[in-house]
């Protein structure tokens, strides 16, 4: 009976060794693959270095920002040189991070000084005093002066003028004098016509009687009617353009919309507003600069939960375009434009700034001449680093894609 017992304790006993030697082997190899992330926030830029050596991870890259800027958007005050975030954030109980042994750390650490600047101050300048001018004493009056004598003008050299030539034979003095007449010539009366002058939109007909009918009417023969072109188009009508009445002008445009985002991470719509202001030529293209805003808001994932990451977008570059009505007479038009701009991004975690493609098409009605109100839709592509719902890919970028219908006035000044 108790040799049964100490078999049986016997394999127990080897069982557990069996089992922990074989345990042993993956548990190490599970230790080789991946390490908590530690907290190296608050140290500095080296001591974080060394912590994440002896964790066994590398530093990916590190972003300074300076102090200032800090204690102004975070409302704290960081010494220079030290690790004020990092990404990915560090492991803990609620809310475990684990990288792949040799895996990557980003760091974002205080530079520069830290709260405002004390001013310089400035050398006094030295006063210097001016010494009195010396007035000058008039002296004694000169008696009268003696008779200015005529003396024949000369060229800006030493030469005096020369004599003019002698009258051809004949032409001596028996040449009348001619009295020479006014300037201007008055235009005599002309009575204004009473109405106005319309411009005929289509060509020269055989047989048409132009501009009316009855006795003094003007009929056009079949050989001239012929032979005379079609009218240009962007002269077809009084009704129209300015463009299409051959006037270039300048015009402000303003616009008012709401603005959609798509792409990776993608924001919020929001509003959306701009001005241009634009050349227009005769030829009914168009040239000049726009501005647009709009305020976007990004979600964000960070240590016990998602923040809304709010900011905005400014867009301004230059832009070519072109109008024109849909028919003669017609007082409804369409617009389309094309342009390059520049972008920044403000008051995000990270802001980022680069360069972007602009679209846009739409049509409009001309209320007077001057004044128009235009729909449309506008398109903007960028490529951008602002607002990624991931903190480790803050410094990957990804293309955003903006989708605005917006309506906007034009005034010609």
């Amino acid at each position: 009976m108790l040799r049964d017992r100490r078999n049986y304790r016997t394999w127990i006993v080897g069982l557990a060794i069996l089992a922990a030697v074989l345990g042993a082997p993956e548990t190490a190899r599970a230790d080789d693959r991946q390490v908590p992330v530690p907290d190296v926030r608050g140290m500095s830029e080296q001591a974080a270095r060394q912590v994440l050596q002896r964790a066994g991870l590398t530093v990916g890259g590190v972003e300074r920002i300076d102090a200032a800027r800090l204690q102004q958007e975070l409302g704290r005050s960081y010494a220079p040189g030290v690790t004020v975030q990092q990404a990915p954030p560090p492991s803990t109980s609620a809310l475990p991070s684990w990288l792949v042994r040799g895996g990557q750390v980003w760091l974002r650490v205080a530079a520069g000084q830290a709260g405002p600047t004390p001013p310089t101050p400035r050398p006094s300048t030295p006063i210097v005093t001016t010494p009195p001018v010396p007035v000058p004493v008039p002296g004694p009056t000169p008696g009268p002066s003696a008779p200015r004598t005529t003396t024949q003008p000369r060229y800006p050299g030493t030469m005096p003028r020369p004599p003019p030539p002698p009258a051809p034979p004949g032409m001596g003095d028996t040449t009348p004098y001619v009295q020479p007449g006014p300037r201007t010539v008055p235009m005599p009366y002309q009575p204004q016509p009473t109405q106005p002058l319309a411009v005929q939109p289509r060509p020269y007909q055989p047989g048409a009687v132009y501009p009316g009918s009855g006795a003094g009417a003007l009929e056009v023969p079949s050989a001239q009617a012929d032979a005379s072109p079609a009218l240009p188009r962007n002269i077809r009508t009084q009704v129209g353009l300015p463009c299409e009445r051959l006037r270039d002008t300048w015009s402000i445009v303003g616009a008012f919309g709401w603005a959609f985002t798509a792409g990776s991470d993608s924001g919020t719509s929001s509003y959306y507003a701009g001005v241009d202001v634009m050349r227009t030529l005769s030829s009914c293209f168009a040239f000049g600069l726009y501005y647009r805003y709009s305020a976007q808001v990004f979600d964000r994932q960070v240590t016990g939960g998602i923040l809304e990451d709010a900011g905005g977008f400014h867009h301004i570059g230059l832009k070519l375009g072109y109008q024109s009505t849909f028919k003669s007479g017609s007082r409804w038009y369409w617009w389309t434009a094309l342009g390059i701009g520049w972008n920044e991004a403000m008051d995000y975690q990270r802001n980022w700034s680069g360069f972007e493609a602009h679209a846009a098409i739409g049509a409009g009605y001309l209320i007077k001449r001057q004044l128009r109100v235009r729909v449309g839709l506008e398109s903007f592509v960028m490529e951008s680093k602002a607002g990624r719902f991931d903190p480790g890919r803050d410094g990957s970028s990804r293309l955003l894609w903006w989708f605005a219908p917006q309506i906007s006035l034009e005034y010609d000044f």
